[in-house]
């Protein structure tokens, strides 16, 4: 399944990828990572119900971190603790202060497209797993920064 996808991934037809329930290795996210980092059309990428875990978050996030076309990734109910939670905010945060300077390069009349500076993760859905509070405070200095992010789902 890794292999396949990672080859589907290098091509830009592939828009939605839900993988629902699917107990994953960690063997997957490195190379689902790996394609990612090729792809250009990937829009939602969903685990809800699949065992991801801390790690497999760990060996996800290089992959999405940097993807130019992703905005909704959904994560409930996959076995996340405060540590992998930590890890997903982190990585918005990231992408937060990314976007505000290219917005910021933008508002300079820069070579920055407009394109660029609208880029990232804009829907974040990480309902029934164990975050704490620090994933939390997280979550809540993302939000304060001018994130791209403008829905948020947690239970």
């Amino acid at each position: 399944l890794a292999q396949v996808l990672s080859l589907c991934l290098r091509h830009d037809t592939l828009t939605e990828l839900e993988l629902v329930g699917i107990r994953l290795h960690n063997d997957f996210f490195r190379l689902l990572a790996k394609g990612l980092q090729h792809n250009n059309s990937l829009r939602v990428l969903c685990f809800n119900d699949s065992d991801v875990g801390d790690q497999g978050v760990s060996l996800l996030i290089p992959g999405v971190r940097e993807h130019p076309t992703l905005t909704r990734l959904q994560m409930c109910n996959c076995s996340l603790t405060d540590a992998g939670g930590r890890e997903v905010m982190e990585m918005l945060r990231q992408q937060a202060e990314r976007l505000s300077l290219a917005s910021w390069r933008h508002s300079l009349r820069t070579s920055v497209s407009k394109a660029e500076s609208d880029r990232g993760i804009k829907v974040i859905a990480l309902s029934y797993n164990a975050l704490g509070d620090s994933s939390m405070s997280l979550l809540a200095s993302v939000l304060s920064l001018d994130s791209s992010l403008r829905e948020v789902y947690v239970r």
